[in-house]
C-alpha cells in the first residue's frame, strides 16, 4: 500500500546521523585531517561523552600559522566555541 510504512522504518527514518567529533584529548593534527578527509568545518569536542565545545578550521588553520606543531597541540586548546551545559 502506497503511504504506509512499518514500525520499523518510522524509527529508522527518525533518527538523524551522529555529529562529527574528536575528543577533548586528541591532536589538532588529528582534527585537521577528519576534517580534510570528510569535508567539514568543524568538530565537536567531547569529553567522557558530554560535548564540551566546537573546534573549526579557522581555528586549526589560526594556530598552524603561527608556527605550532598541529600533532603538539591539544583540540581541547583550540575550541573557539564553548558548548553551554546546564546541569
Amino acid at each position: 500500500m502506497i503511504g504506509l510504512r512499518t514500525r520499523a522504518s518510522v524509527g529508522t527514518a527518525a533518527r538523524q546521523p551522529a555529529a562529527p567529533t574528536v575528543e577533548w584529548n586528541e591532536s589538532a593534527g588529528l582534527a585537521a585531517r577528519r576534517m580534510s578527509l570528510e569535508k567539514l568545518e568543524s568538530l565537536e569536542v567531547m569529553a567522557d561523552g558530554k560535548p564540551v565545545g566546537r573546534v573549526t578550521r579557522r581555528d586549526i588553520d589560526r594556530c598552524e600559522k603561527h608556527g605550532n606543531w598541529l600533532e603538539a597541540v591539544m583540540v581541547l586548546d583550540l575550541i573557539s566555541e564553548p558548548t553551554d551545559t546546564c546541569n
